[in-house]
């Protein structure tokens, strides 16, 4: 069975959806058929921008193909929610490098930011 992740990216300020998946000729072909697709060599990964139509064309393009796997992309525990209110504001007084934070928010100020 193939697999694609659907991961929150921030990329020059903007939200995007990273498109993680094992390098298979049938799923490449298909990403380069979507709209508005572009490559990250930061993050290793295809992406476009977040919004609801794109979340859609996801789900249509690789229905039957392959399976899409959320749990990180639409994962809103309690915890994560409480880490991005207190813990946010506390980074962005202090002197920590921008680079840093931006990666804190991409995985959403998890504790285990491989």
């Amino acid at each position: 069975m193939k697999y694609i992740t659907l991961k929150h990216l921030l990329i020059n300020g903007e939200k995007k959806i990273g498109l993680q998946f094992y390098p298979d000729k049938v799923i490449q072909a298909l990403v380069k058929q979507m709209p508005e697709v572009k490559w990250s060599s930061e993050y290793s990964m295809a992406f476009l921008p977040n919004n609801k139509n794109n979340l859609q064309i996801v789900y249509k393009t690789f229905k039957g193909v392959a399976w899409i796997n959320g749990s990180t992309f639409y994962g809103n525990s309690r915890g994560k929610q409480y880490d991005r209110q207190v813990i946010a504001p506390l980074l962005k007084k202090s002197i920590c490098p921008d680079s840093y934070i931006q990666k804190l928010e991409v995985n959403h100020y998890s504790k285990n930011t491989a």
